[in-house]
């Protein structure tokens, strides 16, 4: 009865250990997954990211303590002095004497200052504070951009290990057929003992092709696990999304879209934008200061005070002199802003070259792509060829290997040339800061109906 009970117990407690590993996101992914599932996911999960958006809820409570120096602050105090002794005298023909002051003195004050003017100091903090919660929400943009482009170069390599993969598994089986049918042909006596040894040669580098695939498809999808931020040993199933054929366009429509849309740009011209806006706030230190000041105050009423009074003052400071520092830190801002400006032109350089770099690889992407497909019919056909001329005698088994490789190498060939041509479309897409059919749509070119062929 005790071992029934002990195994009950440990099917329980293995069923709610299966039951919490299902409850846990991120850890169970069913069906297959999309690029878009894998970018969401990504987001989704990573921390830096959350970070980011920290910073931009950070940047705004920022912004709203900046603006609060425009509205008025009220205050309140309440205060209890004990005195002892109170000085006190006689008034002649009286007996009593007369006390000066209260042995307990309560006082009792309300108080409201408000900013009338300020002469561009409090404005271009408040300008330079909401330009930093646009500086906060670009750099979200920016990581994310980031974030999104190492995303798709892991899954196209994830899918390319994938397709690497089923060549080696397909180049295995067919020298499998192969070295079956050199042991038919040596046993009925057509074949030299040569043919069956050079077979299961090919046969070990197959199988030895196969196995560091297969190891490359794990390594790429761990990587890949861990720039989404979920568990390495999850296991998950990408869909293959369909692959557009071209891109037609031009780099300077390609720059004119990075301008408006690349966030290290954008954060490049809002540095600007808050430097000289810095400038003009160290330059507004020497202005006038216009404030209103007002107060109401209650108090226990003794020989020599009032029990309440009130006063109202309009003070204005104005700076005369501040030994040197308003004009230092003006330069120094102006030399900022100078940096800045020089920053966002060696940034637009760098820009430029990412979508000379990513356009020359959609160029080259693409011949490749009409060249290895090409080369893969030819090589189909011809290892079809030499597979007959070696079962019917004609050909040689070193010829049928010949072939066999060549077949494999025009498979690889594609593959590499399929997906590379998706990196370069992801490479532009991280450059311009717009997906593909923002950037064709932008530059006025139709999205080409037709897609790649499947990877063979």
């Amino acid at each position: 009865m005790r071992e029934k009970g002990s195994m009950t117990m440990k099917k329980l407690t293995l069923y709610l250990i299966m039951l919490l590993m299902l409850a846990m996101p991120g850890v169970v992914y069913a069906g297959e997954m999309t690029l878009e599932d894998c970018i969401q996911t990504g987001l989704d999960n990573n921390l830096t990211l959350k970070q980011s958006k920290s910073k931009v809820v950070e940047s705004q409570d920022r912004l709203r303590a900046t603006r609060s120096s425009y509205l008025p602050n009220f205050s309140f105090d309440a205060t209890y002095i004990r005195t002892e002794p109170i000085s006190e005298f006689t008034v002649p023909g009286s007996s009593e004497p007369v006390k000066i002051g209260s042995e307990n003195n309560y006082q009792y004050r309300t108080r409201l200052t408000q900013l009338i003017k300020s002469f561009g100091r409090v404005e271009n903090a408040i300008a330079i504070a909401s330009d930093g919660v646009d500086l906060a929400r670009l750099d979200e943009s920016k990581f994310t951009n980031d974030l999104v482009l190492q995303i798709k170069n892991d899954f196209y390599g994830v899918l390319l290990a994938g397709s690497l993969l089923d060549l080696a598994k397909t180049q295995e089986a067919s020298v499998t057929r192969h070295l079956e049918v050199a042991r038919q042909k040596y046993e009925a006596g057509t074949a030299a003992k040569f043919d069956v040894t050079r077979s299961e040669v090919s046969l070990a580098s197959a199988q030895e092709d196969t196995i560091l695939a297969g190891n490359a498809v794990d390594l790429s999808k761990a990587g890949f696990l861990n720039t989404m931020g979920i568990s390495i040993s999850t296991d998950i199933s990408l869909k293959a999304p369909e692959m557009t054929c071209r891109w037609e366009g031009t780099e300077d429509e390609c720059f004119l879209l990075a301008q408006k849309h690349r966030p290290e740009l954008l954060i490049a011209q809002k540095n600007i934008d808050m430097a000289r806006l810095t400038v003009n706030l160290e330059k507004s230190q020497l202005h006038p200061n216009l404030a209103l000041d007002t107060s109401y105050t209650w108090a226990n009423q003794t020989a020599l005070s009032q029990p309440s009074q009130w006063n109202a003052a309009v003070n204005l400071n104005v700076p005369i002199y501040d030994g040197g520092k308003t004009p230092s830190r003006s330069s120094a801002a102006e030399q900022l802003l100078c940096q800045a400006e020089l920053g966002r032109l060696d940034l637009e350089r760098l820009v430029r070259l990412d979508i000379k770099q990513a356009v020359l690889n959609i160029h080259a992407a693409e011949k490749r792509i009409a060249t290895a497909e090409k080369n893969l019919v030819q090589a189909d056909e011809a290892l079809k060829i030499g597979e007959v001329r070696y079962e019917s005698g004609l050909g040689t088994i070193i010829e049928l290997n010949d072939v066999q490789i060549s077949y494999t190498q025009a498979g690889v060939s594609y593959a590499t040339a399929v997906f590379a041509l998706q990196k370069a479309i992801a490479q532009l897409e991280y450059a311009v800061g717009l997906n593909i059919e923002e950037i064709n749509k932008a530059s006025g070119t139709k999205i080409p109906d037709a897609a790649c062929p499947p990877v063979k």
